[in-house]
C-alpha cells in the first residue's frame, strides 16, 4: 500500500526515540499552514503501537516522518491530515525517517552523524534480515558504501560520521554542555581516544581554549570600539575648538563695537529713535555676557561638551533677545 489520504490525527501515533519538538518551527509552520495549506504530507506506515490509555496493542498508523507537520496541525486544531501511507516494516520506516531529518532538519554535527552511523548500522540489519546474496565477483555491499550511496554523502564522510558517534555517553554530554556539538573537528579529535575520560579531557582542553580565544577576540573588539570613540570624542573636540575660536572672534568683534558705542563713536542711525537704539545696546550687552561665559568655560574634557553646548544656546537665547527688542519696536513704529 503506496497511497495519499487524509487521515484522523487522533489515530496517528508517534513511537520512538524521536528528536524534541522545536516550537518555533512548529508555529512558524502553523502559520504557513493558515496561509498557503500543507505543501508536503507527513508520512505513515500501518504498524502495532501501544493504546496510551489501556496499555493494549492496536494496528493503527505510525508516523514514520512529519513529526513538526503533526504537531502543528494538532496545534490549529485541524482533525484530519494529509498523509502518504507506506508499507513499510520498522526497520524501513526508519530508514527513511532518518535520510529525510538529514535533508530536512537543523541538525549539529554530533547530531547528523549520529543519525547517519544509525543509518548503518539499520541497513545492516535490513541486509542480514533480506539474506541479500552477494553481488557478483565481490562481497556484499558494505554500510558505509551504501550510505555513501543513497543518502547521497562522501564515503569519507560517512566513515568520520561513524567514528563519531562511537565517542562515549560522557563524551557526548561534555560536548553539548561546553557548546562543542557542532565542532566535527572537535569531536573526531576526541574520538580518537579511546578511554571515554581522556575523550572528555580533549572536549574540556579544547573548550577552554575556545574560551581564551574568544576573550582576546573581544579583547581586540573592545580595544577597537576604545579606539573608535576615542576618534570621534577628538572629532568633536576639534569642532568645539573651531566653534570657540569662532565665538572669541565675535565677541572681540562684538566688545570693540560695543566700546566705540559707549565713547559715542558709533552715530545712531536717523530712521531708528534713541530708545530703540538704548534697546539694542542692552540685548548686544547681553549677548556679550552670553560670549564671555561661554569663553570661561571650564576647560575639563568630560564636562566640556556639554556646558559648551549649553552655553551656545545661551547665544542663542541672547540673539532672539536682541532680534525681539529690535523688530518689535520697530513693528509697532511702522503701524503707527
Amino acid at each position: 500500500m503506496n497511497q495519499i489520504m487524509e487521515i484522523k490525527i487522533d489515530e496517528i501515533f508517534v513511537v520512538g526515540d524521536r528528536r524534541p519538538l522545536n516550537m518555533d518551527a512548529v508555529n512558524r509552520l502553523a502559520e504557513s499552514i493558515q496561509k498557503i495549506g500543507l505543501q508536503t504530507p507527513i508520512t505513515v506506515r500501518i504498524g502495532i503501537a501501544p493504546d496510551p490509555e489501556t496499555g493494549e496493542e492496536l494496528e493503527t498508523f505510525v508516523l514514520v516522518s512529519g513529526h513538526h507537520r503533526l504537531a502543528s496541525y494538532r496545534q490549529l486544531g485541524i482533525e484530519r491530515i494529509p498523509a502518504i501511507i507506506r508499507d513499510w516494516n520498522e526497520i524501513e520506516a526508519q530508514l527513511w525517517e532518518i535520510a529525510e531529518n538529514l535533508h530536512r532538519a537543523e541538525l549539529t554535527a554530533l547530531e547528523r552523524d549520529e543519525q547517519v552511523a544509525k543509518w548503518v548500522e539499520l541497513n545492516a540489519s535490513r541486509v542480514s534480515a533480506q539474506s541479500a546474496p552477494k553481488p557478483q565477483g565481490g562481497r556484499p555491499e558494505s554500510g558505509i558504501n551504501a550510505a555513501s550511496r543513497e543518502l547521497g554523502i562522501e564515503r569519507t564522510d560517512a566513515q568520520r560520521a561513524v567514528k563519531v558517534a562511537s565517542l562515549s555517553d560522557e563524551a557526548k554530554e561534555a560536548a553539548r554542555e561546553v557548546g562543542l556539538d557542532d565542532n566535527r573537528s572537535v569531536l573526531l579529535t576526541a574520538s580518537k581516544e579511546e578511554d571515554p575520560v581522556k575523550q572528555v579531557e580533549v572536549i574540556k582542553q579544547r573548550a577552554e581554549r575556545k574560551s581564551l580565544k574568544q576573550q582576546i577576540d573581544d579583547a581586540s573588539f573592545a580595544a577597537k570600539d576604545a579606539k573608535a570613540s576615542a576618534d570621534d570624542f577628538n572629532r568633536q573636540l576639534q569642532e568645539l575648538r573651531q566653534e570657540l575660536r569662532k565665538l572669541r572672534d565675535d565677541n572681540d568683534t562684538l566688545r570693540h563695537e560695543l566700546e566705540y558705542a559707549r565713547k559715542g563713536q558709533v552715530t545712531k542711525p536717523d530712521d531708528i529713535s534713541q530708545e530703540h537704539f538704548n534697546i539694542i545696546v542692552k540685548a548686544t550687552l547681553a549677548y556679550r555676557d552670553a560670549m564671555i561665559a561661554s569663553h570661561n568655560l571650564p576647560r575639563e574634557l568630560s564636562e566640556r561638551s556639554n556646558e559648551r553646548r549649553e552655553a551656545k544656546g545661551n547665544v542663542q537665547d541672547a540673539l532672539y533677545e536682541l532680534w525681539g527688542a529690535f523688530e518689535g519696536p520697530l513693528d509697532e513704529e511702522s503701524s503707527t
